[in-house]
């Protein structure tokens, strides 16, 4: 088992009350941090799965809306679910320009499907978040007959390696179990593994991928908003946590003191609801 497959059981072990609250002390961070998706896979997710304007869009996990504006934009109707009542709000405001979409404070395991199929159900880096023995037959469920499944991602994004030199001897002094980063290539197999999950559901076939590499500037305080809204850290006892990010604060402030350039991969999967599970 991988470091990072390590790091995603511990987290992921934790039942539907921890879930829903996981990212809540966060969702400033979050909000602030977390990259938003390229608009050329915004774009061909829309031409994949032929939505037009009015179309109904089913959002799992929007968090504080990172994805759900782009997909507004486009004209689409949306009903967008979110656990943790302060990334609700959040969302909510990002999405306030917007009268059809609408915020829902639920989990996808307990919200109840509506009588009307939608056209699509997107999830933007939460559909590994859902209870694997439902995600993929609910999604299905959700959908009408002609309906896809996109899935987007965005690995953590990556500074340059005097940066990355930085931060790692920070951690090997305050948290050296954290100091060896994880490869985002072992990031990208495991968003792949996703995509194959999907086909091996039985519940969608014809998937298509597609993926870009992008770049974003990160201040010292926005880079260190972007590891606060990430899951190891979150998980950490307060004390150490802080403890840590002040030293992160000090050493990139005096060492580097300048816009820290970060890599990312974004990636995106759109499968069609499989014949056998059409109506």
């Amino acid at each position: 088992m991988t470091q990072l497959e390590q790091r995603l059981r511990a987290i992921f072990s934790q039942d539907l009350s921890q879930k829903k609250t996981w990212y809540s002390a966060v969702a400033q961070a979050y909000n602030l941090a977390r990259p938003r998706y390229p608009q050329s896979l915004i774009d061909q997710a829309i031409t994949w799965t032929n939505l037009t304007p009015g179309d109904s869009l089913l959002e799992l996990g929007c968090g504080p809306g990172i994805a759900t504006p782009a997909f507004a934009q486009k004209g689409l109707s949306i009903t967008a679910l979110e656990p943790s009542e302060v990334a609700c709000a959040i969302a909510r405001e990002q999405c306030n320009p917007y009268p059809h979409v609408q915020i829902l404070n639920s989990t996808f395991e307990e919200w109840p499907l509506p009588p009307h199929p939608f056209s699509a159900v997107l999830a933007a880096s939460s559909f590994h978040w859902l209870s694997p023995h439902l995600r993929h037959q609910k999604a299905a469920q959700a959908l009408s007959s002609e309906g896809s499944l996109i899935l987007l991602w965005n690995i953590p994004p990556q500074p340059q390696a005097p940066v990355q030199q930085i931060i790692r001897q920070v951690h090997e002094i305050h948290l050296p179990q954290l100091a060896e980063p994880i490869d985002p290539a072992l990031h990208e197999q495991h968003v792949h593994q996703f995509g194959q999950q999907v086909l091996d559901s039985g519940c969608f076939d014809h998937l298509q991928t597609a993926q870009l590499l992008c770049e974003k500037n990160y201040t010292v305080d926005e880079y260190l908003a972007l590891l606060h809204s990430l899951s190891q850290y979150i998980q950490l006892d307060p004390p150490t946590r802080d403890n840590l990010f002040h030293h992160l604060h000090l050493a990139l402030t005096e060492q580097w003191g300048q816009l820290i350039p970060t890599t990312y991969l974004s990636l995106l999967h759109v499968a069609k609801k499989a014949r056998g599970n059409r109506e």
